[in-house]
């Protein structure tokens, strides 16, 4: 009758094969060990690294900054038609921490805004959290450059429009682009009455 248990040849290649794999696992122990070793090395290095252009002055990066924005006469629209598109401000901010500490105290970085009353229609939600960040962030006084041409609703009483008629009181040029005939009637007019104290030109 054949016996069913292991012969010793078989038990004892078991027994290297497991030895084998324990000493394979010791050494990957190891091995990582001295990854983590050389990892922490690494980062020493890359945290005493510094960028001259990190050690600027704020004001120096500031003004660069600004200097970074389109022409005044032709402001960069705060909504791009792309996603993955960054009007320049926001661009800015996400280069590293520190510039983004400089660019959100940058009033004059986000003093003009260029905005495309379609595009807002187009993505309500988007358009006001955009609009919201970048009011936020710029000073007493604001260029607005308003365009647009859908007539689909009506300006005195759009969401879109409620509230940038809201900041008003620090329009410093506005430049209007709009087929809107509401724009000059007496509700229009009314909503900004006496709230312009800061608009030196107007388009």
């Amino acid at each position: 009758m054949a016996s069913h248990y292991p012969s010793s040849n078989h038990t004892r290649l078991q027994v290297q094969s497991n030895q084998c794999l324990r000493d394979r696992l010791v050494q990957i122990d190891i091995q990582i060990v001295l990854l983590e070793e050389e990892r922490r090395v690494v980062e020493k290095k890359l945290q005493s690294l510094t960028y001259p252009v990190l050690s600027l002055p704020f004001e120096v990066t500031s003004k660069i900054f600004v200097h970074c924005l389109p022409n005044a006469l032709h402001p960069e629209p705060i909504f791009k038609s792309s996603r993955q598109e960054l009007s320049t401000p926001l661009l800015l901010s996400q280069i590293c921490q520190t510039w983004r500490s400089v660019a959100s105290r940058t009033k004059n970085l986000w003093g003009r805004l260029h905005i495309s009353l379609d595009e807002w229609s187009r993505d309500p939600t988007r358009a006001s959290g955009r609009f919201v960040h970048w009011i936020e962030r710029a000073g007493p006084s604001v260029s607005f450059v308003l365009h647009g041409s859908n007539c689909s609703f009506t300006p005195t009483s759009s969401a879109i429009l409620l509230p940038i008629v809201a900041q008003s009181g620090r329009w410093r040029d506005l430049t209007l682009s709009l087929p809107y005939k509401d724009l000059i009637t007496e509700n229009f007019q009314s909503s900004i009455h006496q709230r312009l104290p800061l608009l030196e030109t107007s388009r």
